[in-house]
């Protein structure tokens, strides 16, 4: 709910040319927020075990609520929309059996009962969602919008995004943790590299993305995402530390440079009065881009793991080919992002933060 509507207020307090400064200082808190996690993580549980992680969410959730009464602006309800209640559990039924199948189908057996049970619920799950949200009066999802060429090719780069991103955020640890012998805190202290360099990048790139074409910078953005995730592949079962870290902060360089005119390219190509709706499709596309990368990654890993298993080689050997394969996946992912982003070019305008300059295109 945050992260679905982060966006829209941004829309509705900075509309027009200074929108992309603002998003950038989005990415900033984001990025300063999650560099701040997973160091305070480390030291909290090497401190006072891992229950504590969990008791600091309630001050801080407080402090978030009082602060969000006290600043944010109060805003009347514009429209008498219902929660699509039936459109959300269809939904939730297919990506529950999508994501058991990605994930345990190496394990269990592709043809297993609960893997083809699975399939089957996303095989029906998915298109009766689909006719439903057609035909409801408040549909959770919109799919008209999804005709708009730019909306829909910037939700579907940032999907490949995440997807990619999140094939290193759930393997890492265990190579940190399994290969390199790291403590918690150590751990944290690399994982808080990549949203370091995206604090860093994300307000510079969404300052550029008012007098740069958008597709020039998510491009550049995913380019280097893919390089990052390249980089961490290569990393060996007794690589020197300093080479997580440099993967790291290429990676969140990449995503800095990238998230911030991906999300003013998306907000502005859609209808003014549906920007809460977008705000809801943008944390939804970053969410199941996530999930499913983790999915795939999982796939990826155990399949070559496995693989290498059966072939008689040491368990630290067999788990750097399955930690090789799955983040090379990702570097692919995000390249292939980075080859569609580049064709949006002809999309934009120069000066892209107008949304009269958006050109809207049916898919």
């Amino acid at each position: 709910m945050l992260m679905a509507n982060g966006p829209a207020i941004i829309m509705a307090a900075f509309p027009g040319s200074t929108r992309g400064r603002a998003l950038g200082l989005l990415g900033l808190t984001v990025g300063l927020g999650s560099l701040t996690g997973p160091g305070l993580g480390g030291v909290l549980i090497q401190a006072f075990g891992w229950p504590s992680v969990f008791y600091v969410n309630l001050p801080l959730g407080l402090l978030g609520l009082t602060l969000a009464q006290r600043f944010l602006p109060r805003q009347e309800r514009l429209s008498d929309e219902t929660l699509d209640v039936t459109g959300a559990v269809l939904f939730a039924c297919g990506m529950v059996g999508f994501l058991l199948a990605m994930s345990h189908g190496h394990d269990w057996g592709w043809s297993s009962p609960p893997i083809l049970c699975g399939i089957g619920a996303a095989a029906l799950a998915f298109p009766t969602f689909y006719a439903w949200e057609r035909r409801c009066e408040h549909p959770m999802l919109d799919f008209s919008l999804f005709r708009i060429w730019p909306f829909l090719s910037g939700n579907i780069v940032a999907f490949l995004s995440f997807l990619g991103m999140f094939t290193n955020a759930i393997l890492l640890p265990f190579y940190l943790q399994g290969q390199l012998r790291l403590t918690p805190f150590s751990m944290g202290l690399v994982l808080s590299s990549l949203p370091l360099s995206m604090a860093f990048s994300a307000p510079v790139s969404g300052y550029l993305s008012e007098r740069v074409n958008f597709a020039t910078l998510t491009s550049i953005g995913l380019g280097i995402m893919s390089c990052g995730l390249l980089w961490l592949s290569l990393l060996g079962g007794a690589a020197p530390l300093w080479r997580a870290y440099a993967g790291q902060v290429i990676l969140g360089l990449g995503a800095g440079v990238f998230m911030s005119p991906n999300n003013n390219s998306v907000l502005s190509s859609a209808p003014q009065d549906k920007v809460g709706l977008v705000g809801g499709i943008l944390a939804l596309v970053r969410n199941v881009g996530m999930v499913t990368g983790i999915a795939v990654a999982i796939s990826m890993f155990e399949g070559f793991r496995g693989f290498a298993l059966g072939r008689g080689l040491a368990p630290d050997s067999a788990f750097m080919s399955g930690f090789r394969a799955a983040l090379t996946t990702g570097a692919v992912v995000c390249a292939a992002a980075a080859t569609l982003s580049l064709a949006r070019r002809r999309l934009f305008s120069a000066n892209p933060a107008h949304e009269h300059h958006v050109i809207h295109k049916d898919a």
